[in-house]
């Protein structure tokens, strides 16, 4: 297995949520954490319904394993007790995780210097 190359440190997000009449793309706030420019797809999945319980948490975090495999390959993930933000390098992974999770958001790292 590879060694994972993580960086900490505060960045702007995208949020590319669609709105009703189609405007994207707009910066929402910001994170901090473990996040990496290789990693730049993110999935922003709040602590709340219907995430509430440790076993929704667990559900989520076993697909996102069984799925992707472990993290470092297609993926890592910043877990912290408010929120699950899981980076990808596909946005096609990202995608069929958002779709599979329901509640997540789409957002994108932007980092600066």
């Amino acid at each position: 297995m590879g060694k994972v190359s993580a960086i900490t440190l505060a960045s702007k997000t995208i949020d590319c949520t669609t709105n009703a009449i189609g405007s994207s793309a707009t910066v929402s706030y910001e994170l901090t954490g473990l996040q990496d420019r290789e990693f730049p797809h993110g999935a922003w999945v709040a602590w709340g319904r219907p995430y509430d319980t440790i076993t929704k948490w667990d559900e989520v975090s076993a697909w996102g394993i069984e799925t992707f495999g472990l993290p470092g390959d297609r993926y890592i993930t910043d877990i912290n007790i408010n929120e699950m933000v899981w980076w990808f390098r596909d946005p096609q992974d990202r995608l069929l995780f958002v779709l599979r999770n329901g509640q997540c958001r789409c957002i994108e790292l932007s980092c600066e210097k």
